[in-house]
């Protein structure tokens, strides 16, 4: 997921070779106060930036779904600690979701790694391999994207334009 705005976009879907899979389209709009994705992305910004992204109203979409700022503010504050985000049945009953977040070179996060699927599937314990391979992905991606590192020299001998 990447963000947009006021929510996340799905940019990348991979299905599994499971029968039982989630259905969803590259390009699809998720509620950031309620996706693992969108958490990861608020969770690691600047408290300034989550509070603007969480200053509105949060719909439900499931009886599991946070719509109080306060409560979401402190799961957030949980879920960085752990460095994994997730979403437990927030979006569709019987779906779950575990992310964390992809950082560009300014160490601001502007994605996430996601694996969602059925309840019963998603483990998001610290210590689970989806939990690690996730953390895992999202690192390696952030690498990519020159995560904490001076951008490289560009071929007419400047520094790349940031943008």
């Amino acid at each position: 997921e990447v963000l947009s705005g006021e929510s996340t976009l799905m940019a990348y879907i991979a299905e599994g070779p499971r029968l039982v899979r989630l259905a969803g389209s590259i390009g699809d709009r998720v509620p950031i106060h309620a996706a693992a994705g969108g958490k990861a992305i608020l969770a690691f910004s600047p408290p300034e930036v989550a509070k603007t992204l969480l200053n509105r109203k949060l719909y439900p979409f499931t009886e599991h779904t946070i719509t109080d700022p306060e409560v979401l503010w402190h799961q957030l504050e949980r879920m960085k600690a752990r460095g994994i985000t997730f979403d437990n049945e927030e979006i569709d009953e019987g779906t779950c979701a575990v992310g964390a977040p992809i950082f560009n070179h300014n160490r601001i996060p502007v994605g996430a790694v996601v694996v969602a699927g059925p309840s019963q599937r998603i483990n998001w314990e610290n210590d689970s391999e989806m939990a690690y391979e996730v953390k895992n992905t999202a690192a390696k991606i952030s690498a990519q994207l020159y995560y904490g590192k001076a951008l490289p020299e560009n071929r007419s001998g400047g520094k790349s334009k940031r943008v």
